[in-house]
């Protein structure tokens, strides 16, 4: 069987919502790092799909 893993495709403008949806408060942490922390609970391999405009430059996960 092959290897599993996930990607977290998180390169979105978030227009209609107004606000960067990464960032939004989920649980004690945000939406994004608990989608990498759920991967890393499950020993899953995780990679993130980041926008390459500059102004996403500044987000790390």
């Amino acid at each position: 069987m092959g290897k599993t893993g996930v990607l977290i495709l998180a390169a979105g403008k978030s227009r209609r919502m107004g606000r960067d949806k990464r960032a939004l408060p989920w649980g004690t942490s945000t939406l994004l790092e608990s989608a990498i922390e759920l991967c890393h609970s499950a020993s899953l391999p995780c990679c993130v799909a980041l926008s390459s405009e500059p102004a996403d430059d500044h987000w790390e996960a």
